[in-house]
């Protein structure tokens, strides 16, 4: 807790859907009060990726990830979930290795702009985040997903990928481009 009794609130890696608490006590060299402060995480989630970023982080927007390479892992080992969103910002270079999304992940770039339960987290940008895959597909869809305002480019696969998906939003609200 800061001098003017403001605090600033870190949730977990990964944490949605919860009710978090903390215990704080404080001082004037006299008194002495204590209470107890109970946050509520919202359900939904969303993993930060910046190619400008350091590596070794861990996807949260105060040190989000640089790269796509640890949501890319086997669903079951990897950190996010169907039904979760990732946010690309417009990195020094492209995306690389690809993306294969999870049922009704929602990618979304930095033109996009990301508002999550209709609060606007970040406006619009300028740019465009590029995803590719000198190896396979740029990015591989699952039923349900959303994509907007990211470009695929220099995809040795497909540039954009689905088998046996029977509900996808492609650049419905900001263009995705293929090249």
């Amino acid at each position: 807790i800061y001098s003017d009794g403001t605090f600033t609130f870190l949730p977990g890696v990964g944490d949605k859907g919860i009710i978090d608490t903390f215990v704080y006590r404080v001082s004037d060299g006299q008194a002495t009060g204590s209470g107890t402060v109970s946050v509520t995480i919202g359900a939904e989630l969303v993993w930060w990726v910046d190619g400008a970023a350091a590596p070794g982080g861990d996807g949260r927007s105060t040190l989000p990830l640089s790269g796509l390479a640890t949501l890319n892992g086997n669903p079951a080992a990897d950190p996010d979930a169907p039904g979760e969103t990732i946010f690309l910002r417009t990195g020094p270079g492209a995306y690389a290795g690809g993306l294969a999304l999870e049922a009704s992940q929602s990618l979304v770039g930095d033109s996009a702009g990301l508002s999550i339960g209709g609060v606007q987290l970040v406006p619009p940008a300028a740019t465009t985040p590029v995803v590719t895959n000198a190896v396979g597909n740029g990015l591989d869809l699952a039923n349900g997903v959303s994509v907007q305002g990211v470009l695929v480019s220099g995809a040795s696969g497909d540039g954009i990928h689905a088998t046996s998906v029977t509900t996808a939003a492609i650049g419905t609200s900001s263009p995705v481009g293929v090249a």
